[in-house]
């Protein structure tokens, strides 16, 4: 597959998943299971592509950088996540808790260009 063609599905897949981010909001028990499909494809494209675009850097230091600060979003994301997810359930319902994640798909979204 060519840069080219990666970077519009990157690009594509990143707004995909923040779209999906809002479908769960309407969702019932049948469309749920295609909501979380396309989350999960959605998602499933996106990181493993962030890890590849880091060898794109020429430098070795600002590679090892990138991939450095990108294990520690991974880490934290493992802590703040679920803490997250459990304090928006504690006061909201299920649906509308993943409108708390929504702003960081947004952000994803808005950055997948760069």
């Amino acid at each position: 597959m060519s840069v080219t063609a990666r970077r519009r599905l990157f690009i594509m897949f990143s707004a995909l998943y923040a779209l999906s981010l809002f479908t769960f909001t309407s969702s019932n028990r049948v469309s749920v299971l295609a909501y979380v499909s396309l989350a999960g494809v959605s998602y499933g494209f996106i990181l493993p592509n962030i890890m590849t675009a880091a060898q794109l850097f020429p430098d070795q230091r600002l590679r090892e950088r990138v991939i450095a600060a990108y294990t520690l979003a991974l880490a934290i994301s493992l802590i703040a996540g679920p803490a997250l997810e459990s304090l928006a359930l504690a006061h909201f319902p299920l649906r509308l808790s993943f409108l708390f994640f929504a702003p960081l798909g947004i952000i994803v979204a808005a950055l997948s260009p760069l």
